[in-house]
This record gives C-alpha cells, sequence and structure tokens, in this order.
C-alpha cells in the first residue's frame, strides 16, 4: 500500500499526454486563428481531463507534484513559453478550489 504512494509512472506518462494535447491544441488555435472563447472552452475540456485522472487515481501530494512537474518540463520543452506554462499549470492546482 505505502509503495502505490511513490508509483509515479502513471503519472509521468499522463503528464506527457496532456503536454501532447496541448501542444497540438495551441498549434490548431494559432492556424485557425480561433477566438479567446474557443481556446478557453478548449482549455477547459483539457482540464476536465485533468480532473478526470486525478479523481480516477486518486493523487497524493507526491504524485500530484510529479505530475505539475513532469508537465511543467514537458510544455517547457514543447516551446511554450514559460507565462503560459505557469499560467497552465496554476489552474490546475487552483481551479479545483474555486
Amino acid at each position: 500500500m505505502v509503495l502505490k504512494w511513490f508509483e509515479t509512472g502513471r503519472v509521468r506518462e499522463f503528464a506527457s499526454e496532456i503536454s501532447g494535447e496541448y501542444v497540438r491544441m495551441k498549434k490548431s488555435a494559432d492556424l485557425r486563428q480561433d477566438s479567446k472563447e474557443r481556446r478557453e472552452q478548449r482549455r477547459a475540456k483539457l482540464l476536465e481531463k485533468v480532473r478526470e485522472f486525478e479523481s480516477k487515481e486518486r493523487l497524493n501530494v507526491y504524485r500530484r507534484a510529479v505530475f505539475l512537474q513532469s508537465l511543467r518540463s514537458s510544455l517547457t520543452e514543447a516551446g511554450i513559453a514559460k507565462d503560459e506554462v505557469a499560467k497552465f499549470t496554476s489552474s490546475i492546482l487552483v481551479d479545483p478550489l474555486t
């Protein structure tokens, strides 16, 4: 039971998956010149996917931190601006509190 607390393989895979989806979403939105409202709708769907994963996997503090760090580094490596990465990851952190 204690070992599951530290299992992060699936969490890292999911962070990579979300990062890839975010990059694809950003590129397609830039190409189509989507409105701000449309971009927010797509972002909300992505955040919903994260929420479902969090509830399904029952992430603890450590696994959540690993997820966010992996997501941050993946998005940065993909060339997303640091302020945009910070905004997206903080929305993952803060959104459940609102």
